[in-house]
């Protein structure tokens, strides 16, 4: 059978047994998990001639894996390609279906759970070619953020006004410690206090604004903005009735997010394939399989709805905000955007915040 036949042939839940044997860190890769077996399940598979026209499941003799089975080739390939093709089993390996989903599961998704992270990962791999480091990547991708949002006439701070916030500075000396510590930090010059400090600063602007910027972002899509410049409110519905007050979130209520103290941000597209079951599907992974709650969260939130124009978020579809607001203990707001890529889908993005 194919990669793709065999995973409609075994559910999530039979796989759940065998996923803290695969995974290094089972309940922060759960809802991953969930979330590429089902986009899997909604790819077309696509047949193209390859030097590994199958899939091979085999045992590990030396240990090195832990014994976990081995699936070759996944990592790094096209999934269309990939789901196409016929696995085939070693005839010493006694194993169950739902193992070999399993394992394969895991293989496919070491390059990202869905096509956004992967590719962020062939990204990164680019530009390790260039003998450049994480902190070249990730000043990189959050100068480029930056310049999106400024374009959308969002003011981000400036490095003096993210020293005056204490944690900020906290982390910078954790960050500090980290670099001096590291040996294999490529710039001695970094061994030296000021320019280690320098660096450590500097790391962690782009690491909070990128944190939050890739929120903001989600809020200010250009097809239809529901905050502007001037603060015009996006206004709750009427029949909404949560245990705490709905209110609208303004662009100034944003920028503010960048001069939080803490923050925490979690963001899920649904692979429903189908309007209508989008939101079962998320409050499923938010109920069943632990999104949003693997960690302390701040109390306050905002929330993110992105969902087509062809397919409107709908009154009854308010229930998943009454579900995710019940996260927060402070302030919560919210707003519905539009993003015509999402097809019969939606985006969750949501933020704890202090």
């Amino acid at each position: 059978m194919t990669y793709s036949e065999l995973l409609q042939q075994v559910s999530f839940d039979d796989l759940m047994p065998y996923i803290p044997f695969y995974f290094s860190f089972p309940m922060d890769d759960l809802p991953w998990c969930k979330t590429h077996y089902d986009m899997l399940r909604l790819l077309e598979p696509r047949k193209e001639d390859s030097y590994h026209p199958d899939i091979i499941v085999s045992g590990n003799e030396s240990g090195g894996f832990g014994g976990r089975l081995q699936a070759f080739p996944l990592e790094g390939n096209l999934w269309e390609v990939s789901l196409a093709k016929e696995i085939v089993v070693e005839p010493n390996i006694q194993t169950t279906p739902e193992e070999i989903a399993t394992c394969c599961l895991r293989q496919s998704s070491l390059y990202g759970y869905t096509k956004e992270q992967q590719n962020k990962t062939s990204e990164r791999l680019r530009i390790y070619a260039q003998n450049l480091s994480d902190r070249d990547i990730q000043r990189i991708r959050t100068q480029r953020l930056m310049s999106k949002l400024s374009q959308q006439c969002v003011q981000i701070p400036s490095i003096k006004a993210l020293l005056t916030i204490p944690s900020f500075r906290k982390d910078v000396k954790e960050t500090m410690m980290r670099i001096q510590a590291d040996p294999l930090e490529r710039h001695k010059r970094l061994r030296k206090e000021r320019w280690c400090c320098h660096v450590a600063i500097r790391q962690e602007y782009y690491r909070r604004i990128g944190a939050v910027g890739e929120f903001v972002v989600h809020c200010l899509h250009t097809e239809k903005c529901d905050i502007t410049p001037s603060g015009m409110q996006f206004k709750a519905s009427d029949n909404l009735t949560t245990a705490v007050e709905n209110s609208g979130v303004t662009l100034e209520a944003l920028e503010k997010l960048f001069m939080s103290h803490h923050c925490s941000k979690y963001s899920y597209q649904s692979y429903a394939g189908d309007a209508s079951q989008r939101v079962n599907w998320m409050l499923e992974l938010a109920d069943k399989y632990n999104a949003f709650v693997l960690r302390r969260n701040p109390d306050n939130m905002m929330i993110a709805i992105n969902v087509s124009p062809e397919h409107p978020f709908t009154k009854e579809e308010h229930r998943l905000i009454e579900w995710v607001s019940k996260l927060g203990n402070g302030q919560v707001s919210y707003l519905v955007n539009n993003d015509s890529q999402l097809g019969e889908e939606l985006r969750l993005s949501v933020m704890f915040y202090e």
